[in-house]
């Protein structure tokens, strides 16, 4: 394949799932309130706590559920059809065994949460009967996302993103619904299982007609080869996971224990914001993965891959370092703007997060190219490291300082786990801490500080004019373009552009529209060889 042609390729994968989180997470902005609106802080609180916990529960799975993808991937490249329906097969069967040996434990758990959250008798019950009902749902959604993951595997990102959010539709029309039915938190459970219900259909028919027969195999004749392929990779696999449910989950149930639910519903509502900052550069990522697999296959040179990897390296902490930005310069007036309403807390949680995940992302690249080829036991021994020291550092500071003690643990686990893996990948791939970061990550940091700065003390001082959601909205988008003009500007005086910027700037901005923001001096002028080229 092409460069050019494999280039446009991740771009319109990327562009699909970054269009399709971009959608959900509007539609969680307009919905999330209501929510609140109806139950409490205090319940959402108890529905966030309840998730976070049943989640640990699918880690069980011994990693295998992680190989899906790149295990029908390989048999659909090799129109394998067999293959492909033991591994559904696989996936039905693995967790219907998990769900069943896990029911003692979860029998045990059930009727202890409450009381392990400090919840009042009301709720004990409540938290006791949404409980089975959140188990079931966890493991079926495990069992049957292979559907999802063979479209993945046959790279129909834009079709799984479509159905993405057409599910997310479903699930949050269902929950209004349900709200204004006063059904509560069981409005919460009917949703999941309505939208997930719907995509499952969708998913198996098509996975129906491209098999061309039921997409099921006898359980007694999967192949042994095909097993232990699926549980030696997947042991590594289960450690990535492990440290990553540590990661995203222990905060909110940390907070839960040492804090109160309250808090843990406003935690899990600025991580939802900062997490815009992981997100969408993510989706970046996530579309260089069979790429990476090509070069491996290709036997590309290590030179050739060392630039790549900082290229795209820059691109991904560029997304994730303005976005950080924005959200920490403008929080005041999102939070008013969206919850019409301003929490104590929230903006320190949005911050150290913002930290976090910006630290963490700088990572990103180099664990979706060990993926890619093959190798991902690299990213196993980071992840070992991080969850481990925020664990740890979160449960020493926790019963001394409470949030922030946990906040603060958080943040110091993720940045030196994030350093030791890229000191880890520099080994690998023999690239220099300069080249490979240091030298692009001043100008971003140059680039990045002086707006948030100064959009920072502007959003605070108009919204102490007339702190309404009307006045918050026009704040957030005239605070926005102030912020975006500034980071464009400073990105040029901190000379964050290169020569190959400026040439791929040409190639996919308009014409008209790149033209306008270099005579605004947003963007750098092409160099005189890209111009011959263009005319």
């Amino acid at each position: 394949m092409a460069e050019s042609t494999r280039t446009q390729k991740v771009l319109r994968n990327s562009m699909a799932m970054t269009l399709a989180t971009a959608l959900t997470l509007l539609m969680g902005f307009v919905v999330i309130p209501i929510a609140i609106g109806r139950v409490g802080l205090v319940l959402y609180g108890v529905w966030v706590i309840l998730s976070g916990v049943l989640s640990y529960f699918s880690l069980f799975d011994l990693g295998v559920g992680g190989t899906f993808v790149t295990q029908l991937a390989m048999a659909a490249s090799r129109h394998d059809r067999l293959t492909v329906r033991q591994i559904v097969t696989v996936s039905l069967v693995l967790y219907a065994i998990m769900a069943t040996i896990l029911s003692p434990a979860a029998a045990y758990v059930a009727p202890h949460l409450g009381t392990w959250f400090h919840l009042g008798p009301s709720d004990q019950k409540l938290v006791q009967g949404l409980f089975w009902w959140v188990y079931a749902y966890l493991f079926l959604s495990q069992a049957f996302n292979v559907f999802a993951s063979l479209l993945i595997g046959l790279q129909r990102m834009r079709l799984v993103s479509v159905v993405s959010v057409i599910t997310q539709i479903i699930n949050y029309t269902v929950l209004l619904v349900a709200l204004a039915g006063h059904w509560g938190l069981y409005s919460f459970v009917l949703a999941n299982y309505v939208s997930w219900g719907a995509a499952t259909l969708f998913y198996m028919i098509l996975t129906s007609i491209w098999v061309k027969a039921i997409p099921f195999s006898n359980p007694f004749r999967i192949s042994t080869p095909l097993i232990k392929t699926m549980l030696s990779f997947g042991g590594w696999i289960q450690i990535n996971r492990l440290s990553n449910q540590i990661n995203n989950e222990t905060d909110r149930i940390l907070i839960g224990l040492y804090v109160n639910t309250a808090v843990a519903g406003v935690y899990q509502l600025g991580n939802k914001l900062a997490q815009l900052s992981r997100r969408f550069p993510l989706n970046f990522a996530g579309a260089l993965l069979p790429v990476f697999s090509v070069w491996e296959a290709e036997q590309q040179s290590q030179e050739q891959i060392r630039v790549h990897y900082i290229d795209a390296s820059r691109y991904l902490a560029l997304a994730t370092f303005f976005l950080s930005g924005l959200i920490t310069a403008t929080s005041a007036a999102i939070l008013v703007f969206w919850l019409h309403h301003r929490y104590p807390q929230f903006f320190l949680i949005v911050v150290l997060l913002l930290i976090t995940y910006s630290i963490n992302n700088l990572t990103g690249i180099g664990t979706t190219f060990l993926r890619g080829i093959g190798k991902p036991r690299l990213e196993s021994y980071y992840a070992m490291v991080g969850s481990s020291l925020k664990l740890g550092l979160s449960l020493a500071l926790a019963p001394h300082f409470g949030l922030m003690g946990i906040l603060i643990g958080t943040t110091i686990g993720t940045v030196l786990g994030s350093l030791y893996f890229l000191w880890l990948f520099f080994r690998l791939v023999a690239l220099n801490w300069w080249h490979g970061l240091i030298r692009w990550l001043i100008p971003l940091l140059l680039a990045t500080l002086p707006p948030v700065v100064l959009v920072h003390w502007l959003t605070h001082w108009s919204l102490t004019v007339a702190p309404t959601r009307l006045w918050a909205f026009e704040t957030l988008v005239l605070m926005s373009l102030v912020y975006s003009g500034g980071f464009l500007v400073m990105l040029r005086v901190a000379r964050f552009y290169s020569p190959g910027d400026e040439q791929r700037l040409a190639r996919f901005i308009p014409r008209p529209g790149l033209r306008w923001m270099q005579r605004l001096h947003l963007l750098p002028n092409p160099a005189p060889s890209s111009r011959v080229q263009s005319k």
